[in-house]
């Protein structure tokens, strides 16, 4: 019995180290798990949560950020808004490096609600965003006409790179 069970031990073991080992496994496992070696002393050495954050998600954590602090700048009061997002062939098109978060992600990091342009709820949206001059801005959203401008500006700019 102790025999079986060493063996079906060593063999789990091989098996996960391989697996570890093969192409975007591995490289997943490296940004992943390795990386915290290196990283636990620069988070050791600040201990600010929204640093920290930053670090761990990068650029779509802190646009989806900016986007929050304009949404308080701009509507304190709204707390049904939908803010419309662009995919990422937009913020690629206009020429900014960053990276727009899915709409489920772009809520966990911001606590908005977000839509899709091609989401069934897109005509609920209050807000959208909008580049102009290698920036994003938050735009509000008056009439149905506003939305189907900036879907239409969102489709001509994605167009363009096609």
């Amino acid at each position: 019995m102790k025999q079986k069970q060493t063996l079906l031990t060593l063999t789990a073991a091989f098996l996960i180290f391989i697996m570890m080992n093969i192409g975007n496994n591995k490289t997943w496992f490296d940004m992943r798990i390795w990386s915290f070696k290196d990283e636990i002393y620069d988070q050791a050495d600040n201990w600010d949560l929204e640093y920290r954050k930053q670090q761990r998600w990068g650029n779509a954590y802190a646009l989806a950020r900016s986007i929050q602090t304009e949404f308080k700048r701009i509507d304190t009061n709204n707390h049904n808004r939908l803010l419309l997002i662009p995919h990422q062939k937009y913020i690629d098109a206009v020429g900014l490096q960053t990276s727009m978060p899915e709409p489920v992600v772009f809520y966990y990091y911001s606590q908005i609600k977000a839509a899709y342009p091609a989401s069934p709820n897109v005509y609920q949206c209050t807000h959208g965003i909008k580049a102009s001059n290698g920036h994003l801005y938050v735009t509000t959203f008056t009439s149905k006409a506003d939305i189907d401008s900036l879907l239409a500006d969102y489709q001509r700019t994605e167009n363009t790179i096609q």
